[in-house]
């Protein structure tokens, strides 16, 4: 079992059964909605969340431009709607971070 695996697991045993690099996005993308969910629901953090999410791109082998790119073509539900306004959210944080890590270099 892989590092992110594990870290998955410890948060919820049943994401590496529920995430599936096999799956289409259309199904990935449900699956990454019902998991975002579940995890606000359990009161997570931005942080925590964002990590999460993250996580479960990667195990899935999927990019986060390949999400967004999903979630800005199907914007007939509000729930895509919703997501893509998370994503772009947490991918400026990211971006932030990466670029003081550079700076401080």
């Amino acid at each position: 079992m892989s590092n992110i695996e594990t870290k998955l697991d410890e948060c919820n045993p049943d994401i590496s059964k529920m995430i599936n690099s096999t799956d289409n996005i259309n199904i990935f993308i449900q699956k990454l909605f019902i998991l975002l969910i579940e995890i606000q629901d359990e009161g997570k953090d931005y942080y925590e969340t964002r990590d999460f999410i993250n996580e479960c791109i990667i195990l899935s082998t999927r990019s986060t431009d390949d999400v967004i790119k999903w979630l800005k073509e199907n914007q007939n539900e509000s729930k895509h709607v919703f997501f893509l306004g998370i994503f772009l959210f947490m991918i400026m944080d990211l971006k932030e971070i990466r670029m003081k890590c550079l700076n401080a270099s």
